[in-house]
């Protein structure tokens, strides 16, 4: 028998690093030049996913224009998450424990009105090998995220209409990821009272611990395992899964358009679609129909007016009642 080859060993790709200008380098390759393309930004986080295959380099900019990009280990495979109306909280992203996905809550700016037509913000879910984002709580706000050991369960805090004063009004809920099925777990809880979420396993159950910053204080909430499925103490009120509201049945009225000009109308959503109608720049009672795609810097939409159809550039559209 030949005698056996040893094998060469691989070599492992350069660690990535962050540099003073919140680059982003692997060895002497610039993976993502901040300077460049965020210039805003002045910090860079790196956070590694649990199969270490992949990481996310979460940039922190002013005015909580907070940038995300999807980087592989390798350095081959670069993504960039965020867009505009979709920057990040940066206290609120979290690897799934078999690196499959990610969650962030999408934040939009801090001094300006969205469209109607931006994304909604609230909890995401992307998926690494699809790049599909997925909407899982819509118009909250969240810090503390936790997913159980076996990735089923997530919990989180909703902070919207509680203040910081140790008021009551922070809600605890728990989703079945798979099953798009949420619970309202606690819906009062104060805010000092519940700074940490973790999962511990006692006995034969999921125990979901809300703490104070300190541990000093706790809150059990013990989670059935079984074939019941998800049982926390006292009577759970189940919710609906929390999904952003479609779009308004409210009519548009056309804005931005000289009063010698017309709005386009084309049968795709990008200016290099073909032009199959116009409206005026005073048309009224634009409705739009189905969800806003993303096209650069831009969001398109269906619309319908009169005889006209076809997709416009929401930047020159408005709700009749707006300004």
């Amino acid at each position: 028998p030949a005698p056996p080859r040893d094998l060469p060993t691989p070599t492992p790709a350069p660690p990535f690093v962050v540099d003073e200008r919140a680059n982003l380098w692997q060895g002497d390759r610039l993976v993502v030049n901040t300077e460049e393309v965020a210039p805003a930004c002045s910090r860079g986080t790196i956070l590694p996913s649990p199969r270490g295959d992949y990481v996310v380099f979460l940039l922190t900019c002013i005015e909580n224009e907070n940038e995300a990009y999807l980087i592989s280990t390798d350095g081959q495979d670069v993504r960039r998450i965020t867009d505009q109306w979709d920057a990040v909280n940066g206290e609120a992203l979290l690897w799934a424990p078999d690196g499959r996905a990610f969650v962030y809550e999408r934040i939009n700016a801090c001094c300006i009105q969205p469209p109607p037509t931006a994304p909604q913000a609230g909890l995401v879910l992307y998926d690494v090998a699809t790049g599909e984002k997925r909407v899982l709580a819509a118009d909250i706000h969240l810090t503390p995220l936790a997913w159980s050991p076996d990735g089923r369960w997530l919990a989180f805090l909703d902070f919207r209409d509680a203040s910081f004063g140790g008021t009551q009004g922070v809600r605890l809920y728990i989703l079945d990821v798979d099953a798009d099925t949420a619970w309202l777990v606690d819906d009062n809880l104060a805010v000092e009272e519940c700074r940490t979420l973790t999962w511990e396993t006692h006995d034969a159950e999921l125990v979901l611990v809300c703490a104070t910053a300190d541990g000093a204080q706790r809150v059990e909430y013990s989670i059935s395992t079984g074939t019941r499925g998800l049982e926390p103490p006292g009577t759970p009120v189940p919710i609906e899964a929390l999904r952003p509201p479609q779009l308004p049945e409210e009519r548009y009225r056309v804005v931005r358009v000289a009063d010698d000009d017309v709005l386009n109308v084309r049968n795709g959503p990008g200016v290099e679609y073909d032009i199959v109608g116009t409206l005026p720049p005073d048309a009224e009672g634009v409705r739009i129909v189905g969800d806003p795609v993303q096209v650069n810097d831009s969001f398109w939409v269906q619309i319908e007016w009169n005889d006209v159809q076809g997709w416009v550039n929401s930047f020159y559209l408005a709700p009749m009642q707006g300004n």
